[in-house]
């Protein structure tokens, strides 16, 4: 399994957001961040581009957006973020590339998630 780790003082792996580590998940294969929720932290988006969302299909992919507090990044109420504009299919590879930035102007920074396999 991959970990990250942040400072000397902050490791984070797939697990502690409550989801299985399989081999070849590729937890961190992309990283953003932003501050999505304004609080005044930082956030973290996680690419898992070879997560399994359906059983027995692979490799659709998911990120996992980690809320910042004044003692680092929270493993608790992280949210999980999916293809949700289409049909999640195999080897969509869903946050295989992550951005921040106030991409509409409204002065709140917004997350971009890439998916190099959608059709």
């Amino acid at each position: 399994p991959f970990s990250l780790i942040f400072s000397d003082h902050q490791w984070l792996d797939q697990g502690d957001f409550g989801y299985l580590d399989e081999e070849l998940d590729l937890f961190g294969f992309a990283l953003a961040a932003g501050d999505w929720n304004g609080d005044s932290f930082d956030d973290l988006a996680v690419g898992i581009i070879g997560e399994d969302v359906i059983p027995d299909q692979g490799d659709e992919g998911v990120v996992i957006a980690a809320y910042g507090s004044a003692a680092g990044i929270s493993r608790g109420g992280a949210s999980l973020l999916f293809d949700r504009t289409g049909a999640v299919e195999t080897s969509d590879y869903f946050g295989v590339a992550l951005a921040s930035g106030d991409f509409d102007g409204d002065g709140f920074e917004d997350l971009a998630v890439g998916a190099h396999g959608e059709d």
